[in-house]
């Protein structure tokens, strides 16, 4: 529940338990069944929406008895929290990347997006806490930033405009070598 009707079905149901673990699709509705669930602690995990254009989570746990046959559990959307922002590399917009906003520690929601074509975005339902914000763009390594959330907010999300570029050649003869994987490390760790 919580999401407007037109998105209740297709939303994607994980459980989890110990040594099991299911998905189901909803219905029309929001309705999911998921059978031969093991007695103990389960916890599922909807995911609304999908990774391309974006996507927004929830979760619940409920506890099958001794003998139970059944059990009913409802995972609620909630409004949750609204951050905004932009990515940039400097100073102009980045289309078309992708950004996620990723809790610290526990089971609490997250959330993704995709960059418009003035490098905006939108992402909803996030509870107070510290987020890890991602964008991974085309061009080069993620954008990372970490924030607190209290409230709705604006993130902005700035890539470094610096670009390397080189060749990498054979030590004696000096010839190009093609098909060479190479890796930037921060000098300090």
């Amino acid at each position: 529940t919580g999401l407007p009707e037109s998105l209740l079905s297709g939303v994607t149901v994980s459980a989890q338990g110990q040594d099991f673990w299911a998905t189901a699709r909803t219905a029309a509705g929001g309705t999911f069944e998921i059978t031969g669930v093991p007695e103990g602690v389960v916890t599922l995990r909807a995911n609304a929406g999908d990774f391309l254009t974006g996507s927004r989570s929830a979760s619940a746990t409920v506890t099958i008895g001794p003998g139970q046959a059944e059990a009913a559990a409802e995972i609620v959307f909630e409004q949750g929290f609204r951050v905004e922002g932009q990515v940039t590399r400097g100073g102009k917009p980045v289309t078309d990347a992708m950004v996620a906003a990723f809790p610290e520690g526990g089971n609490r929601r997250s959330a993704n997006g995709r960059t418009d074509e003035m490098g905006s975005y939108l992402l909803e339902g996030l509870e107070e806490g510290r987020y890890t914000f991602t964008a991974n763009t085309q061009d080069g390594a993620p954008i990372r930033r970490t924030v607190d959330i209290a409230g709705d907010v604006t993130v902005d999300l700035e890539a470094p405009p610096a670009r390397l570029s080189g060749m990498v050649v054979e030590a004696d003869s000096g010839r190009p070598l093609g098909d060479v994987g190479i890796r930037l490390e921060d000098e300090g760790g």
